[in-house]
């Protein structure tokens, strides 16, 4: 599950570089990082560039990644998410969000848990 307002702060930082930036729902696609967002505020980003039509996991959409557009889009995403990183230490309202929701979590799993028949590593 991605953590809404963290998404937001990525979305804003890759449009402030130029980028048209598409909000995925809440939960997309299927990664581990679903297992992480149980503990902490997590996004999983994403960051498009020009493939040409190729459709991914084929020798086009391979040929496509060594390209300018793509070398372009890996800084645009590695700025933006350490512009990402920044907010939270910049802005108090985001300083205090964050630890809140790991909290928030963890008594969450705790309940989860405990209906289960007890507490569970």
């Amino acid at each position: 599950m991605q953590d809404t307002t963290a998404a937001e702060l990525y979305a804003g930082a890759a449009e402030a570089l130029g980028r048209t930036v598409g909000r995925a729902p809440e939960r997309a696609g299927s990664t581990d990082t679903g297992n992480v967002s149980h503990l902490l505020p997590t996004i999983h980003p994403m960051i498009g560039y020009d493939t040409g039509g190729a459709r991914q996991h084929t020798d086009e959409f391979a040929a496509a990644g060594t390209s300018e557009g793509a070398d372009r889009a890996v800084l645009d995403g590695a700025v933006a998410m350490a512009w990402t990183g920044v907010a939270p230490a910049a802005e108090a309202g985001h300083r205090e969000r964050l630890p809140a929701a790991v909290y928030r979590r963890a008594a969450e799993r705790k309940r989860a848990a405990e209906g289960r028949g007890g507490p569970r590593p």
